[in-house]
């Protein structure tokens, strides 16, 4: 018996080709399931109460969702809900709301898997994040240069059986195929696109900055309300962090000063990241 966080491409062969042979997806665990890991958490660090006081069947029901049921992830999750929230499981989802709180322990765990992959699947990843739902004609759009559907159709592929990305319904065309992020996973590449943009910007060596809008343009004759939230979405969780960070480089109480250092870093972008920058300082 072997089990993997992603199915070998050996394996997927031999399925085909043997009778001997066979593999199971094991889901993500079940609301019930959840609370009873929490518990067993909880009681380990003499937290009293029950599964009714510490969260209500819905928080429970969002809470479980936002690690897509992993076991490992709701672990560390619970450990950390206790040491830094004192269990208070509603505080913990509210905190979400303010922006990315990965644990620790799970951003390692997702480093390892983002390291390993390919420059295609780390841009796919980014634009996913960006994005939130995204199609394929979208992907095949961003990513520069441009790459041919079928290596596309592949690197998909493979990050879905790793788990970091899952199918969606498209934002303008519900009959058509999106892709989506489990929460935690977004959370994560969020979060490292902002800090990978401020070291940039600090160290005027531009790459990521050049590579990916911070926040996606949208034709107004085809915005919908759905369009309208995620851009909202990426204005607070991408563009404000950046543009906090840039103003942490210069002298906050002098506009000017942030004005001219921003004019002579950031003119040269070859993007909308510059003058999104622009309107969110000045």
């Amino acid at each position: 018996m072997l089990t993997s966080r992603e199915k070998p491409k050996e394996i997927a062969s031999l399925e085909l080709s043997s009778n001997l042979v066979y593999s199971r997806t094991l889901e993500g665990l079940e609301k019930n399931e959840c609370k009873i890991l929490f518990e067993s958490i909880f009681q380990e660090k003499n937290f009293a109460g029950t599964e009714n006081e510490w969260a209500t069947e819905d928080e429970w029901e969002k809470l479980c969702k936002h690690y897509a049921g992993n076991p490992l992830a709701l672990k560390i999750a619970a450990a950390g809900i206790a040491d830094l929230f004192s269990g208070n499981i509603s505080e913990f989802l509210k905190s979400l709301e303010e922006g990315p709180a990965v644990f620790v322990d799970i951003r390692d765990l997702l480093d390892q898997q983002f390291n390993r992959l390919s420059d295609l699947e780390k841009k796919i990843m980014y634009w996913v994040a960006i994005n939130r739902t995204v199609t394929l004609a979208e992907l095949r759009e961003d990513i520069i240069p441009r790459e041919s559907q079928p290596r596309l159709l592949e690197a998909l592929e493979y990050l879905r059986r790793r788990f970091l990305i899952a199918s969606a319904k498209a934002l303008l065309n519900s009959a058509e195929v999106g892709f989506t992020q489990p929460a935690v996973v977004m959370e994560y590449m969020i979060d490292k696109l902002v800090k990978a943009v401020c070291e940039e910007i600090r160290t005027q060596s531009f790459h990521l900055f050049n590579s990916y809008a911070l926040i996606k343009a949208t034709v107004q004759d085809y915005r919908t309300t759905a369009q309208d939230h995620i851009q909202a979405t990426q204005h607070r969780l991408i563009l404000e962090p950046v543009a906090d960070c840039l103003r942490g480089l210069v002298d906050n109480s002098n506009v000017n000063s942030i004005r001219d250092w921003a004019t002579q870093v950031l003119s040269n972008s070859v993007n909308s990241n510059y003058q999104d920058i622009q309107l969110e300082i000045f």
